[in-house]
């Protein structure tokens, strides 16, 4: 038996299942490597711009920002299916970075503005987008009662 034939007992997960693990594993480590890649970089820019002293100021500001910004989600996906705010969410991220990248990383010095702006952009469309994968793999979940599992672990889908 190989290593990935175990896992795939290991983790319960039947022969129709196993592109859709492998997909939502995939789709996990590329929205955790965005996470961090992300992090990296903001960081990395802003940093240069202003004293170490005033990023608890901006990480302040990513707070009260993303409180506007998770009830929008939710109320989005109270009206639409999760893929589609997801999909929203990635291009609105996308285009946030087409803009502002150019400005942040360009030949020319930065202004604050656009590092501040850059920051809370990846700040919170990172935070929308892990959001937005999570709640959209838990529409994938498998709720056929061989699944049930009792208390607290009754919604992951693979306990």
């Amino acid at each position: 038996m190989t290593l990935w034939q175990r896992l795939i007992a290991w983790l319960d997960v039947r022969p129709h299942e196993v592109r859709s693990v492998t997909l939502l594993i995939l789709g996990a480590f590329l929205v955790m490597s965005f996470v961090v890649l992300a992090r990296s970089i903001r960081e990395a820019l802003y940093l240069p711009a202003f004293p170490v002293e005033t990023l608890p100021y901006v990480m302040g500001g990513v707070a009260v920002l993303s409180v506007p910004a998770v009830g929008r989600f939710s109320g989005l996906l109270a009206r639409h299916p999760p893929r589609q705010v997801l999909m929203a969410i990635l291009l609105l991220l996308a285009t946030g970075l087409a803009v502002l990248l150019p400005w942040v990383a360009g030949p020319a010095s930065a202004g604050g503005a656009e590092v501040v702006a850059f920051y809370l952009c990846t700040a919170i469309g990172t935070l929308l987008l892990t959001s937005g994968f999570w709640v959209g793999c838990s529409s994938y979940r498998d709720s056929s009662p061989s699944r049930a599992s009792p208390g607290p672990w009754r919604s992951c889908r693979w306990c």
